[in-house]
């Protein structure tokens, strides 16, 4: 793990996030054009879509595919100056965690290594 501090100040952008389970079918609505490892895909039966690594995915190519790894899409909002701890990077994000024990998602361009 590697310590960040929030260069600036990051609110969630989707206040509802999707936990996805291993063999969970999921569908691909569409690939994001700025991050590109990044694809939004919805569960049957579950209201709210979300943004999934593709690395999480079995096939990130097909129309739908089953869920290999667990994934939460849950984002972490930080004011610049935090301290997070990066737990692992995927596709531009970091999964962090905040001194107060909050985890979730930041992009790479709202942290820096200390």
């Amino acid at each position: 793990m590697v310590n960040y501090q929030a260069l600036s100040d990051f609110e969630v952008n989707y206040p509802h996030p999707l936990e996805v389970r291993i063999g969970d079918q999921v569908r691909i609505e569409k690939r994001d054009t700025t991050w590109t490892e990044w694809v939004w895909v919805n569960v049957a039966g579950e209201r709210v879509g979300a943004w999934v690594h593709e690395s999480v995915l079995k096939d990130a190519q097909a129309a739908q595919t089953e869920v290999i790894e667990n994934f939460s899409s849950r984002e972490l909002s930080v004011k610049k100056g935090d301290i997070v701890q990066s737990q692992k990077e995927l596709g531009g994000w970091h999964w962090c965690c905040k001194q107060d024990g909050a985890e979730g998602w930041l992009p790479d361009y709202v942290i820096s290594p200390v």
